[in-house]
């Protein structure tokens, strides 16, 4: 695995990547949707566009004034959001999100191994879809007081295109890997994200890849209410683990109820990290809102994610 890296994204992925995460934080859905009003009262055009661009800035004021004046009603969480995060991000080439092991598409390159594979849940032009990728990068988004946020860059297949970039059979799924969707909008929360694994196609030539989904050996889906409602003592908070014996450093990311992520051997949040969100696809992946994020703090650890 080797050392995680930190380095500075661009203007333009670092504004993208802050958007995509207040986008899909639940706890702010009544700011967003205030904000939306403004700007459609004043850009009959564009609203979108304009409601993504000045929404952080009018946020983080927004916020710092109600903190001002009204303290008790600004979490640390919240302020902390509404802050945004620092510029400098933490890079990683694996994780192990939700006892599901992912790797970048280089780290896997010598590797016989494959776990790069994305499948996220979706919408496209109000339609239901299954967006496909390869995972480019694993990102830490650091806000205030160690809180984190996981994000995974990636490479979006283009599913558009029944001809040349998605092809479906009766039993058979095929993606085109050298057309690429969505260059834009790379970001998904890693607690979004499902596996698959892409199989060469060689019938429709060497970029194409059948996908194959897949059921990950010895993780479940345990019901987030107590199955026995009269035993109060019950708990639904059951960490879900995935056996592999591999002796390579993995960074564990685990969410909860609230949609935010923090490292395994730390309490598991929604998406905390000891903090931020869970999310959703709505437009697009980077639109995505159909799993929001959940802010929630956790002391020891930093932010963390759920997708």
């Amino acid at each position: 695995m080797g050392m995680a890296t930190r380095h500075q994204l661009d203007d333009n992925l670092f504004k993208t990547a802050k958007w995509y995460v207040l986008n899909n934080s639940p706890e702010i859905e009544e700011y967003l949707n205030e904000h939306y009003n403004k700007v459609r009262e004043v850009h009959t055009n564009n609203v979108d566009r304009c409601h993504a661009a000045k929404f952080p800035t009018w946020f983080k004021s927004k916020i710092q004034d109600l903190r001002k004046n009204n303290p008790s009603e600004v979490s640390e969480d919240l302020y902390a959001l509404a802050c945004g995060p620092e510029p400098w991000v933490v890079s990683y080439s694996a994780c192990i999100m939700n006892g599901i092991r992912f790797h970048t598409r280089n780290h896997e390159e010598l590797r016989r191994t494959q776990n790069s594979g994305v499948l996220v849940s979706g919408e496209h032009q109000s339609e239901s879809v299954e967006f496909y990728s390869v995972v480019k990068d694993i990102l830490a988004l650091q806000y205030m007081k160690w809180r984190h946020v996981y994000l995974f860059e990636c490479q979006w297949f283009d599913i558009a295109d029944p001809i040349r970039g998605i092809r479906v059979g009766e039993h058979l799924m095929s993606v085109n890997m050298s057309r690429s969707w969505y260059k834009d909008e790379p970001f998904v929360l890693a607690c979004q994200a499902s596996q698959v694994f892409y199989l060469q196609n060689t019938g429709l030539g060497s970029n194409w890849y059948a996908v194959q989904k897949v059921t990950n050996i010895n993780v479940y889906d345990i019901p987030s209410n107590p199955l026995i409602e009269d035993d109060e003592s019950d708990s639904s908070d059951i960490d879900v683990y995935q056996e592999d014996n591999d002796g390579d450093a993995y960074i564990p990311v685990q969410v909860d109820d609230d949609g935010l992520v923090s490292p395994l051997h730390r309490r598991y949040v929604r998406m905390i990290v000891p903090t931020l969100l869970a999310a959703q696809v709505k437009i697009s992946p980077l639109m995505m809102k159909q799993t929001r994020i959940g802010i929630s703090s956790i002391s020891e650890s930093p932010f963390s994610l759920h997708l």
